[in-house]
């Protein structure tokens, strides 16, 4: 197998107990791969010109939460993510993307599209970081684990195993429960059952039902056990529901695509730029590259209204808390992403509050108004609160808009030196990126 500088190292597999859908056996998720070397050989299926893959699926930041799958030669990230749709994550029909290496491959197409073989893009030990809405997002790690010679004979992903639900009893009658409920102040988690929420007149809008998904509670997702049914071995082909509605053509991948730097040239930047911005570039490319101006001098005009909004909404919110001196880093940091044609495309999802209260979240950590453990000051809730979104919204938008940051941080330093922003050298633009980002992989959910 190939190395690359850039592939992730395999993590450790997952403790929770589960069920293998095979045998209908009991097995905890650490042991699951070796328990299969003796359960897959009797589906007896047949043996392909190609070999399948043994792939397991985990929550990036609750692991208690596992799939395992194996998927056919022809199966594809599109594939992929209709099954992790339709098993754990769907709710409103939200953006996605894998990440594998350095490229992004998106639900919506903005960076390359998803119907590509995962044969050309994953090798055995290699993993790929799955996200489900940009807003609150759902973070997965894909990991390839194994060629297995074997495959199915009709669906392109099979459902071998999974966790098995977390079982907590009502707080009143010692049920099963059905709903949480987590107290802001003490973070303790209180459970209850259908009845006694009833009958406690407890509202039911501010609890979080229960299911077996790393989205659970999340933007009224309800997945259970019951979808991922027609995933398994033996499912009844006429129950079979896969979303296969707009699925495209399949195409092939050049793997060590994945892991260059694919760099654009500036010239090639400039040209695009063209339809995108205000600023006249008439020049011949040979003398911009003498004296190069990468970045509009004005917002985009596709972007112009939605930026006004944000913009506005940050300086209401600076201005409503003037002791967090919060207003000219927050402005230059909206200002900055809104110009940079690789991360301008951000602001184009989502409501324009979301990303208010996510531009105010990624300063205020930068100033280190959000450390973990901080008994006074502000939380994400406040934030979300105060423009009117949830809690977690405020984090994940932060979170997005500092890895768009951290992708093109290399390439500024390297392709854009010298070159003019906002009246100022992008010298000094790099040493505040360096502050909004971070030099290292700073975890954003604290």
């Amino acid at each position: 197998m190939t190395q690359y500088p850039h592939a992730h190292t395999t993590i450790k597999p997952p403790k929770s107990p589960g069920r293998c859908f095979i045998c209908n056996g009991k097995v905890s998720g650490d042991l699951f791969e070796e328990h299969l070397q003796s359960c897959l050989p009797s589906l007896h299926w047949p043996k392909g010109n190609e070999p399948s893959f043994l792939i397991r699926i985990m929550g990036k930041h609750n692991k208690k939460y596992w799939l395992y799958i194996l998927a056919s030669p022809e199966a594809t990230l599109q594939d992929l993510d209709s099954f992790l749709r339709d098993v754990w994550l769907e709710c409103c029909n939200h953006l996605s993307s894998f990440t594998i290496g350095l490229v992004s491959f998106s639900s919506d197409g903005a960076d390359e599209d998803m119907c590509f073989y995962l044969k050309d893009l994953l090798q055995p030990g290699d993993e790929s970081i799955y996200q489900y809405d940009f807003g609150s997002t759902t973070t997965l790690r894909v990991s390839l684990l194994r060629a297995v010679p074997i495959h199915s004979p009709e669906e392109p992903i099979v459902l071998l195993g999974q966790n098995s639900k977390a079982h907590h009893v009502c707080m009143y009658c010692k049920e099963e429960a059905d709903y949480s409920f987590r107290r802001k102040k003490t973070a303790e988690i209180l459970y209850f059952c259908s009845r006694c929420l009833e009958n406690q007149g407890i509202d039911e809008e501010i609890c979080s039902p229960l299911s077996n998904s790393p989205r659970a509670g999340v933007c009224d997702c309800m997945k259970g056990d019951v979808d991922g049914i027609p995933w398994h071995p033996y499912a009844d082909k006429n129950h079979k529901n896969h979303p296969t509605k707009g699925k495209k053509p399949a195409k092939r991948y050049n793997r060590d695509d994945l892991y260059s730097d694919r760099k654009i040239p500036l010239k090639t930047l400039l040209l695009r730029m063209k339809g995108i911005t205000y600023d006249p570039i008439d020049e011949s490319p040979k003398i911009l590259m003498k004296n190069p101006h990468p970045f509009p001098k004005t917002i985009p005009d596709d972007i112009s209204q939605r930026y006004t909004h944000i913009h506005d909404l940050c300086l209401d919110f600076c201005a409503n808390h003037p002791d967090l001196n919060m207003e000219k880093p927050v402005l230059d940091l909206l200002s900055l992403v809104s110009r940079i044609p690789f991360t301008v495309k951000l602001l184009q999802r989502g409501t324009e509050s979301a990303w208010a209260s996510g531009f105010i979240y990624a300063i205020g950590q930068m100033k280190g108004l959000f450390t973990r453990g901080r008994e006074k000051g502000l939380k994400s809730y406040h934030i979300g609160d105060y423009f009117g979104v949830k809690g977690e919204v405020p984090k994940g938008r932060a979170y997005l808009i500092r890895t768009e940051l951290r992708k093109v941080r290399k390439s500024w330093e390297e392709e854009y030196a010298g070159t003019i922003f906002d009246g100022e050298v992008a010298d000094d633009w790099v040493e505040l990126m360096n502050e909004w980002v971070g030099e290292g992989s700073i975890r954003m959910y604290q």
